[in-house]
């Protein structure tokens, strides 16, 4: 006669991962998120990414989109692409390549309302 089969036990954790996994949604360089600008200095700009964290722009990036960034208000939402995912001081770089846009996301970051993803 086989021997009974152990029934596996699946740690809290796991099963809160298997159950809720946009809760360890995790980001990588090279994605495309949704960012709200939170504040735009002399030489960056801040954007809140949601679970993700802080988003920045600055250097070649933040130059070359200083006319775009302008026209953008507090809490207005854009898709930035993810540049680095630590610049030091916590914060996520985000960007494209030397270019930020508002004329689509193959250039950087798309200015306009989200209504596609809620």
């Amino acid at each position: 006669m086989p021997a009974p089969i152990a029934s596996k036990k699946i740690s809290a954790v796991a099963q809160l991962v298997k159950n809720e996994p946009e809760l360890l949604s995790v980001i990588r360089e090279g994605e495309i998120v949704a960012a709200k600008l939170i504040k735009r200095m002399p030489r960056a700009a801040y954007f809140d990414l949601g679970k993700a964290g802080t988003g920045v722009i600055y250097g070649l990036e933040f130059m070359n989109a200083k006319e775009t960034l302008k026209k953008l208000a507090a809490g207005e939402e854009v898709h930035a692409k993810i540049v680095g995912l630590d610049d030091g001081n916590g914060n996520i770089t985000i960007g494209s390549g030397g270019a930020l846009s508002s004329g689509g996301l193959a250039d950087g970051i798309e200015i306009g309302r989200d209504d596609a993803r809620d």
